[in-house]
């Protein structure tokens, strides 16, 4: 039973902050790109981030994922 309003609204904000904080997969990685306009720093910073969201991601699968989100440049 829920006491109060404040109660409500922690329970609601816990259930959906856990449904939008949700871990990925390696595969989902690969979704992953480097905008026309984006820096090369800030991708890395993207792609890091979400790499951190992963559960029991293989590095090698990630390197994969990481390289072929990069637009066409000489870091390719």
């Amino acid at each position: 039973m829920v006491d109060s309003f404040d109660e409500l609204k922690q329970i609601f904000l816990n259930h959906f902050m856990i449904q939008k904080d949700c871990l990925y997969f390696a595969d989902d990685l690969y979704t992953i790109w480097q905008r026309e306009d984006e820096p090369l720093r800030e991708y890395v910073a993207c792609f890091s981030h979400e790499y951190s969201r992963c559960l029991k991601t293989d590095d090698r699968a990630a390197y994969g994922a990481f390289k072929s989100g990069f637009r066409s440049s000489h870091f390719r």
